[in-house]
């Protein structure tokens, strides 16, 4: 994944006017989210039958 992927180009502080990052805090135990900051720069294959998600990093 490139880190560029993480920063929210649309996306700024209203009260800093910095630029937000993709990434979110996770609480302890908790699952991770998965979300457009990193599906972005990946190809995603979910099969509920078997539970399972595959990742390739996508090509442009």
């Amino acid at each position: 994944m490139d880190s560029a992927d993480l920063i929210e180009q649309r996306s700024k502080d209203s009260s800093s006017g910095h630029c937000k990052d993709g990434l979110q805090h996770q609480v302890a135990q908790s699952p991770y989210t998965v979300g457009a900051s990193f599906l972005q720069s990946v190809v995603a294959v979910f099969h509920v039958g078997v539970g399972e998600m595959r990742f390739a990093k996508h090509r442009y």
